[in-house]
């Protein structure tokens, strides 16, 4: 299985649906649609992703392991984008206001 952690062009955010998770799921790697599946049951939205644990991934049936890994770097990869870009933003504020 191709362990591929690029970003999509769907990336879900926190305002993200269940809907939008699914897709976002299925798009890690074709053998995850069952797991889409399981996540928009279970009303997983951009918000409860973020918080998403091993823990929760088992009480979803996501037993195997190394699919567990694939889904949580994943979410770490969309959040520490996301952690970096505001940081980006706060930087450029900063110096659109010391040049005025």
């Amino acid at each position: 299985m191709a362990q591929s952690f690029r970003l999509f062009q769907g990336d879900p955010t926190v305002t993200s649906s269940p809907t939008e998770v699914r897709a976002w799921i299925e798009e890690l790697d074709y053998s995850f649609l069952v797991y889409g599946e399981k996540f928009e049951r279970a009303e997983i939205n951009g918000e409860k992703l973020h918080d998403i644990t091993r823990q929760k991934l088992n009480e979803l049936g996501i037993i195997r392991t190394d699919h567990q890994d694939i889904i949580l770097k994943a979410v770490a990869n969309i959040y520490k984008k996301n952690k970096v870009e505001q940081q980006a933003m706060q930087r450029e504020d900063q110096c659109v206001r010391i040049s005025k």
